[in-house]
């Protein structure tokens, strides 16, 4: 093909390329204008969703804190209007609290209600046996339904004894504090959407202005049954920014278009060019992806990228073979490596469960023991506070030494007697439980760093598991010695042993690992007694830095 004939067929490509081009940008701004519309369509549930559990959570809250009151309870076994109305009313017209309360019984009947304007309302149910159904198994609950005419959003708690788990204790009541969806309301719901809220019967016929610009919610009432009908009008910023997106794209073609023809002059170069820098990139890269397009050519440039692509095809061949004549020449060392990566990855994931996890978990149960002194009106103590940053810090340290690849911090600077004997004031002070810790003199001397560590994370680890699951009065840990061997004793009473069908969880199998790495053997079950007790025995030759057995007895 002569020059003039290439400069027909390019100016001709451009141009079909300009009305492609054309088409492409036409596509994309509807492709972007849909987009959008998904966009602002999971952005209206989205904010709406959040506006309404923002500022249902604090009565969420609220109504969950006064259930689970000891005084609440006292009042459900004898109703007391007076005491109702000193402490229950109070709860009912301040800022973020309800409109409406109402206490229930066990079997639903009204015991006490009472309205921000000091005035009875009737049950804010259509029938006891629906809101049941609407109930089930749940202590915490939320729904719509009217009363007196006017639509209100629910919140319900189960009334049950605070000393016990939820699922422990039975339902003595229920307590269920009301928001009023009146134009106030909506208001403050506008002000956190950006949008216009009106409600209207659920068989409403109302106008359509679009699906950018509306969405609409169905609200039912605790049977199911549609109650009221949610409408939504937002503002046209998502629209109007694709339009001038689209736009902007239309001036960019046009641009475009004039660039394509001021470049026509330039074809012949870059017939030439273009080629030539795809196999100089293919060449300095040694990656054959820069030749497609080329390698189908007749021309001489097509035939140069066809011997550059073999050559790079050849050299990969060779690279590939050499690495399967390695690995037949030396193939336990592929296995060695996957084994060493296997070991290690078991023995991080033990670690992080017994050291950093452990530490956190403790300071969750002090941050608990905090709440509820709060909710009962009483301040944190000092003590506290300070025992909740000690364990957050010890997580941080512990972190950081997994990830250097080194020991526990408690073990960074002090033996393992020293750390063990932290552990038992902690159990002292904070867990309030009497534990007993046991360590014949010399019975921990001379041990190796690793298995300071591992015997470390074992105690450690059956003490949180004995915090977790038993809650415990008493604890005992000792060690004994005998000709070869260290003995390791643990015993607990409190909540008896998870049964023996459920399987081991992550502490007992990490502690049966623990044991088993350093040659030693673990027993554990519940005794007679109902206590739960653990038995370890490992032999010194495993444990001491020389490894010579009975260096300390």
């Amino acid at each position: 093909m002569n020059l003039l004939s290439r400069l027909v067929l390019v100016t001709v490509l451009v141009c079909a390329g300009f009305g492609l081009a054309y088409w492409i940008v036409i596509e994309q701004g509807r492709g972007d204008i849909r987009s959008l519309m998904r966009d602002l369509a999971s952005e209206r549930s989205a904010r709406f969703d959040t506006a309404t559990q923002l500022q249902g959570a604090g009565l969420e809250s609220l109504v969950s804190s006064y259930a689970w009151w000891d005084d609440m309870v006292k009042f459900m076994d004898q109703p007391d209007e007076k005491w109702a109305a000193d402490n229950v009313d109070n709860i009912v017209g301040i800022p973020n609290g309800g409109d409406a309360v109402w206490v229930l019984d066990a079997e639903l009947r009204l015991l006490h209600t009472i309205d921000e304007h000091y005035q009875r309302l009737a049950a804010p149910f259509s029938s006891p046996e629906a809101l049941r159904r609407a109930i089930g198994d749940r202590f915490t609950f939320r729904y719509f339904t009217f009363v007196d005419g006017s639509l209100w959003e629910i919140y319900g708690a189960a009334i049950q004894d605070a000393k016990f788990w939820r699922h422990q204790t039975p339902v003595r009541g229920y307590l269920l504090l009301g928001k009023k969806w009146d134009d106030a309301w909506l208001r403050q719901l506008d002000s956190l959407l950006g949008a216009r809220l009106t409600l209207h019967p659920p068989g409403a016929d109302l106008p359509k202005t679009g699906p950018l610009h509306e969405s609409r919610r169905l609200l039912k009432g605790p049977d199911g049954q549609p109650l009221a009908l949610l409408d939504l009008r937002f503002n046209h910023e998502l629209l109007e920014s694709a339009r001038q997106a689209l736009i902007l794209r239309a001036f960019y073609l046009v641009v475009g278009a004039v660039v394509a023809i001021a470049l026509l002059v330039g074809v012949v170069a870059y017939l030439v060019l273009r080629p030539l820098g795809q196999i100089t990139r293919s060449l300095e890269s040694r990656v054959p992806a820069h030749l497609t397009g080329l390698l189908d050519s007749r021309t001489e440039f097509g035939e140069i990228a066809r011997l550059v692509a073999g050559q790079m095809r050849w050299g990969r061949m060779l690279e590939e073979e050499m690495r399967r004549q390695l690995e037949r020449a030396h193939p336990e060392s592929a296995r060695r490596d996957a084994e060493a990566n296997e070991a290690l990855r078991i023995r991080l994931a033990g670690n992080i469960h017994d050291g950093p996890i452990q530490s956190i978990y403790a300071a969750g149960l002090q941050l608990a023991a905090v709440q509820t002194a709060a909710e009962q009106g009483a301040a944190p103590r000092p003590e506290q506070i300070n025992a909740i940053t000690a364990m957050l810090q010890q997580a941080t340290s512990d972190l950081r030494n997994l990830i250097l690849e080194l020991e526990p911090e408690e073990l960074r600077e002090r033996d393992l007697e020293t750390a063990l004997q932290r552990i038992e004031r902690h159990f002292g002070q904070f867990a309030r439980c009497k534990f007993d810790l046991a360590i014949p003199d010399g019975a921990l001397d001379g041990l190796s760093r690793d298995a300071q560590t591992q015997l470390y994370y074992v105690c450690r680890e059956l003490a949180s598991n004995a915090l977790r699951h038993a809650r415990p009065a008493t604890a005992s840990l000792r060690f004994a010695l005998e000709p070869g061997f260290l003995h390791l004793d643990w015993r607990n009473d409190g909540v008896g042993p998870r049964p023996k069908n459920t399987g081991l969880g992550n502490g007992l199998r990490n502690i049966e690992r623990r044991i088993t790495d350093l040659g030693g053997t673990v027993r554990f079950a519940a005794t007679p007694a109902g206590d739960w007790a653990l038995h370890a025995e490992v032999p010194y030759a495993s444990l001491t830095a020389s490894g010579s057995a009975g260096s300390l007895v």
